[in-house]
């Protein structure tokens, strides 16, 4: 009887444990949420830096760089970004989704530095392109793909500072095939293409209000224009390497041309 009274007592103890963490996890999901809320629609007193917003509500961007210096801007509900449960201005708040600095927290790169938001703004425009070329070598291989975050690397024995974002095919042996769009910081004005780190193409990015390289376009349609080129630039320099490099994988077996990866590229 001891032990049966012992074993309800150790029961019961459980169930009120389980309970006692059950509301603690409880009030701490309402917490949270009610923090989020707070962070959407809290009412600053600074002048919001978007432009043309007239609005005095702003919170200051949370972001600071290397050196510890914040951000100068501050934000209204309307244009601020909320991330990482803080206030972030858009450019910055794209920053700490899309770069990694190798230990799984984000990068900080000083403000200066336009480098890793133009290899964040590259690799989203090219990123269904290149997915779709590496979900097709990945098939042929069997193998897996991972795609990495924007990171800083430093390339070669030059130690060359370079920002990166690479997708990859892999198996459990390791990395079988690595595409990365990167941009070294000594030549902001050349995105490289890369496959299993050897440079094989070089263009130069389209214009941008955050990265304006070369002459503005003319319309939004000669924007977009110039953009395609730059898109399909990229991807064929790529697709010709990829696909010689699928041959000698496949050697021996029915593997497709050039043309068919070529040919998958879309500029919608």
């Amino acid at each position: 009887m001891k032990l049966f009274r012992k074993a309800d007592d150790e029961e019961r103890q459980y169930q009120e444990a389980a309970l006692i963490q059950r509301a603690r996890d409880e009030e701490a999901r309402l917490k949270a949420e009610e923090h989020l809320r707070e962070l959407h629609t809290s009412r600053g007193t600074d002048f919001c830096s978007s432009r043309g917003c007239k609005e005095e509500t702003g919170v200051p961007c949370a972001y600071l760089d290397r050196r510890s210096r914040h951000c100068p801007t501050a934000w209204c509900p309307e244009h601020r970004v909320i991330t990482h449960n803080e206030v972030y201005c858009p450019s910055h708040a794209q920053l700490i989704d899309g770069t990694d600095n190798g230990f799984g927290t984000s990068a900080q790169p000083d403000f200066e530095n336009k480098v890793p938001m133009l290899v964040n703004w590259m690799a989203r425009e090219m990123d269904s392109e290149i997915r779709g070329m590496i979900d097709r070598v990945a098939a042929e291989m069997s193998e897996n793909v991972v795609v990495e975050p924007v990171r800083f690397v430093l390339f070669g024995v030059e130690r060359v500072r370079t920002w990166e974002r690479s997708w990859k095919v892999v198996s459990h042996h390791g990395v079988s095939l690595r595409v990365a769009i990167a941009v070294e910081e000594k030549q902001p004005d050349v995105v490289l293409g890369k496959m299993n780190s050897k440079v094989a193409t070089k263009q130069q990015p389209p214009w941008n209000e955050e990265y304006p390289f070369g002459e503005a376009p003319a319309t939004p349609e000669a924007a977009e224009a110039d953009l395609q080129r730059f898109k399909r630039g990229i991807f064929m320099g790529l697709a010709r390497p990829v696909e010689e490099w699928l041959a000698t994988q496949k050697a021996g077996l029915e593997t497709p041309g050039s043309e068919h990866v070529q040919a998958t590229y879309s500029s919608s």
